[in-house]
Parts: C-alpha cells; structure tokens; sequence
C-alpha cells in the first residue's frame, strides 16, 4: 500500500454531547502520516461527558460519512491523587517515547 498524494490536511474534530464543535485542528500530511495534538484548555472542557473525535480529509468527504473517522469516548477529571502509574516509557531500539498516566474508572 503506498501512501495518497490527493490529500495534504487531516482535519480533527472534537465534539460534545451536543454535537457542538468544541475544537477543530489541521493536521500537515506528509507521506500519508501526521501528528498532532488537541490540547483541552479550561475554556474549552468545561465539563465531563461523552465527546466524539471525528477525523477526515476533503478527499475522504466525497465518499460521505462512512469513510470520515468517528470515535465516541468520556473525558473525566480525575482526583488529583487517583493515579495508578505515573511514568515515562522509552522502548530501545524504537523511536517511540511516551509519557503517560492512566486511572481506574469504576
């Protein structure tokens, strides 16, 4: 599979339980890949509840929404204290570095 030319911006969403859009970024493509972030300043996430992350190219609009990415997921704000691991991960031999902390929601 080679990657597309057709397309050089991926557009992401986010969404809350009304459907509103929240926050919208662009995204370079470059060889079929991206990164990016969609930070959550307070303004922004005002409360917790269920948000969509939706992701498309203006390519993949002709096609309709079966081929744009949809991906419902809850944002909570956790105790400050409630982290089971907060730590960074380096994996040798890869170029891959994260830093992440997870919690348990009950």
């Amino acid at each position: 599979m080679t990657p597309s030319h057709l397309s050089g911006l991926l557009y992401v969403e986010l969404d809350n339980d009304s459907s509103e859009m929240v926050r919208r970024i662009s995204i370079p493509i470059k060889d079929g890949a991206g990164w990016g972030q969609i930070p959550l300043s307070k303004n922004i996430f005002m409360r917790e509840g269920g948000y969509t992350l939706r992701a498309y190219t203006n390519w993949m609009q002709n096609f309709g929404e079966d081929y744009v990415f949809n991906q419902r997921f809850y944002l909570g704000v956790p105790a400050a204290d409630a982290w089971l691991e907060n730590r960074p991960l380096l994996l040798t031999g890869w170029l891959i570095k994260i830093n992440y902390k997870y919690s348990c929601f009950e």
